[in-house]
């Protein structure tokens, strides 16, 4: 990283004037921040969580800046400004002590980061600029537990006690337990609806069901029938309540440009929610097709011809 509390200055980038726009929240959030990262393409990988694009590696290898955001970058290029460690909010417009121009692309990545632009150490010396370790990135194989966690703060308190450990393990695992359990609640719930309201409307269409069978309408015709009955009534409940259920979903999950802490990610369990939506009525819907027959009065009817 480029930037330290502990030198006389540091290096920031210069974001251009442009006025009637929206900023994201990260590219205001202080000169002290590190947005300037040095290291190599794979750490810059690693922070993408993707692969480097050819585009970026092109740039980074011909001595350029990749920058994870377009508003730094102005005609093809970053503009680095090297300004004093002193330098506050209430004097920020001061000019800075260096400037130097470099060129960049922007590879935007899957999600807004707290990290700026990207060069490599070769770049850096290059470009006289003294880059300052701040963070480190550890891959490890198995979450740690409470007490590795505990004595891996305690170590690092006794090197410094600025250093601070994160760990990320991921969205909760939660949902994924109860999803299976809610989708077979909200089945047997369906089910008790939908053999209510299949009744009720057989009820209502039996003089249909006896016109059909003096007609000699064959049981199957009888049977699509209420196969697509049960689609409609409740197909069409199912579709429109998972609809309506994702969207305090996804507005929970909106958030601002740049904003990289405090959100909910819009992430639903899309395999049990197409089960409720599609599987779940054609299986109300095979049900009422075992169960359609022919009315009594009909079944009468044919006993005594015969």
């Amino acid at each position: 990283m480029l930037g330290d509390s502990a030198v006389s200055s540091y290096v920031v980038p210069h974001l251009p004037d442009e006025p009637n726009t929206q900023r994201p929240i990260y590219l205001d959030s202080g000169l002290g921040d590190d947005h300037v990262t040095v290291g190599s393409e794979a750490d810059l990988a690693a922070i993408l969580g993707e692969k480097v694009s050819a585009q970026s590696s092109a740039t980074l290898r011909s001595g350029g800046i990749v920058s994870l955001y377009p508003q730094y970058v102005k005609n093809g290029a970053v503009t680095l400004d090297t300004v004093p460690a002193q330098l506050t909010a209430s004097d920020d417009r001061r000019p800075p002590t260096k400037s130097v121009q470099v060129p960049a692309t922007v590879q935007r990545p899957p999600h807004d980061m707290d990290f700026g632009m990207f060069l490599l150490p070769t770049t850096a010396s290059r470009l006289g600029l003294e880059p300052h370790p701040s963070q480190v990135f550890l891959q490890l194989k198995e979450t740690p537990t409470s007490a590795q966690r505990d004595k891996a703060d305690a170590d690092l308190a006794v090197i410094d006690s600025s250093l601070t450990l994160s760990i990320e393990t991921g969205p909760e695992l939660f949902a994924q337990q109860w999803a299976w359990a809610l989708l077979a609640l909200t089945t047997l719930i369906a089910v008790g609806a939908a053999a209510v309201a299949l009744a009720l409307a057989r009820a209502d269409a039996r003089r249909d069901d006896e016109v059909l069978e003096s007609i000699g309408a064959p049981p199957r015709l009888q049977r699509s029938y209420g196969f697509w009955q049960a689609v409609l009534i409740a197909g069409l409940g199912a579709v429109i309540g998972v609809g309506l259920g994702l969207v305090p979903a996804f507005a929970l999950g909106l958030k601002g440009g740049g904003v990289t802490h405090g959100f909910l990610p819009f992430d639903p369990p899309w395999l049990q929610l197409a089960l409720t939506a599609f599987g779940m009525p054609l299986l109300i819907a095979a049900g009422a097709w075992l169960t359609a027959r022919r009315s009594r009065r009909a079944r009468r009817a044919v006993a005594r011809v015969g």
